[in-house]
């Protein structure tokens, strides 16, 4: 379960990351969108939220970020960096 939510969160950031900066090269420096990123680059009705419409990832990972499962994610639910433990995409 570990390895799952840690590749969902992952492939959010990585997503909001190719979003953020579309056009530059690519940086290893740069930094994770913040959840206020987040919700900009994928947020279409701008309602301050994203809808499970609106998320472009598969649907148990927009499940798991639902902490409250009204169907919304909002800057509260959103991770603000990658997860903690330092691993990245393996097994924990």
């Amino acid at each position: 379960m570990k390895t799952l939510l840690t590749t969902s969160v992952l492939l959010l950031l990585a997503a909001g990351t190719a979003m953020a900066q579309p056009g530059t090269p690519k940086n290893d420096k740069q930094k994770p969108p913040t959840p206020q990123e987040m919700i900009t680059l994928l947020d279409k009705d701008e309602d301050g939220k994203i809808s499970i419409e609106e998320f472009d990832g598969p649907e148990e990972h927009f499940t798991m970020f639902d902490k409250n499962g009204d169907g919304f994610l909002t800057i509260e639910e959103l991770p603000s960096g990658p997860p903690k433990g330092g691993k990245r995409g393996g097994k924990q």
